[in-house]
């Protein structure tokens, strides 16, 4: 199961490098044609606003799989064993359920606005609010299985 995360993970963090390989290329090109006085092309703005969010989202999944999301080093300094796994499972749920929430606000939003489209490319706007239910789901997901990890990591260790 670890593995499978581990692979969703570099899928996501790949994604996530083209979007935003495809969105320098557009901003260069849309920057070469401004300054050379050429007509620009109407749908890059959008295409890169469009790109901007499917990055964060890829982004943010990739970072949660490798547990780099919340870094709390000043508790692990100072904090005793017990107060650590406190508030490593308390950062975990909360997490969990502002994943969650993302997550179905985000399927509402994007349920809602199937019927509106963008104005150039003539996208169903639901394709940005996809991006939102992706990002809940994916990272709740994430924390639900991080959080079942330490839990068998420490009923491991309590029984050594």
């Amino acid at each position: 199961m670890y593995n499978t995360l581990k692979f969703a993970g570099n899928v996501c963090a790949a994604l996530g490098m083209i979007c935003l390989l495809v969105m320098s290329v557009l901003m260069l090109f849309n920057v070469g044609t401004r300054y050379l006085d050429l007509p620009s092309v109407m749908w890059s703005d959008e295409a890169i606003q469009f790109l901007t969010i499917w990055m964060v989202s890829f982004g943010t999944v990739a970072v949660a799989v490798k547990k780099e999301h919340i870094a709390v080093e000043l508790f692990q300094e100072i904090a005793g064993h017990h107060l650590l796994r406190f508030l490593s499972r308390s950062v975990a749920i909360l997490t969990f359920l502002a994943a969650g929430g993302i997550g179905v606000s985000g399927f509402w939003l994007a349920w809602e606005a199937f019927s509106q489209m963008s104005p150039v490319l003539r996208f169903p706007r639901s394709y940005w609010y996809l991006a939102l239910a992706f990002l809940g789901f994916a990272t709740a997901f994430v924390m639900v299985f991080h959080f079942a990890a330490a839990r068998k990591a420490v009923e491991q260790h309590e029984t050594k």
